[in-house]
């Protein structure tokens, strides 16, 4: 049996989403301080996939694909339509995987900047209301 998935949001989890929404294929903004350090621990103990609301829209993933290469770490990477692989520089062993599904994967956790834990008790729908983001807040 394989690792656990690990799901992270895109636009406010992976990037500051300082911008707001762009577009599908316009992404402008840069990655949440730690990010490429959390990925390559987290890689050690989960499968992790990228996900967007623009995921499963033309272009999106090859967007979030072009971010990554351009903000990610400068080691030599191969990439498709629906994954990135870096490289140990010093022994060409795969350091780092991402998989960006067209679809919401079914994670052992997700991690995203617009949701919260549903506890068994629903919450009160105008104190949803109030809820912000970390960028927001």
């Amino acid at each position: 049996m394989g690792k656990p998935l690990l799901c992270l949001n895109f636009d406010g989890t992976v990037t500051t989403y300082a911008s707001g929404w762009q577009g599908v294929t316009t992404i402008l903004d840069l990655p949440v301080n730690g990010l490429f350090d959390f990925l390559l621990q987290a890689s050690r103990f989960f499968e992790i996939h990228i996900f967007s609301s623009r995921s499963h829209q033309e272009g999106g993933r090859e967007a979030m694909i072009n971010w990554f290469i351009e903000h990610g770490p400068e080691l030599a990477a191969s990439y498709t339509d629906t994954s990135i692989v870096w490289y140990a520089a010093e022994t060409g062993e795969p350091l780092l995987e991402l998989t960006f599904p067209s679809e919401k994967p079914p994670a052992f956790v997700t991690l995203d900047d617009r949701s919260m834990t549903f506890t068994g008790i629903w919450p009160d729908p105008q104190a949803l209301l109030a809820f912000k983001p970390w960028h927001k807040a």
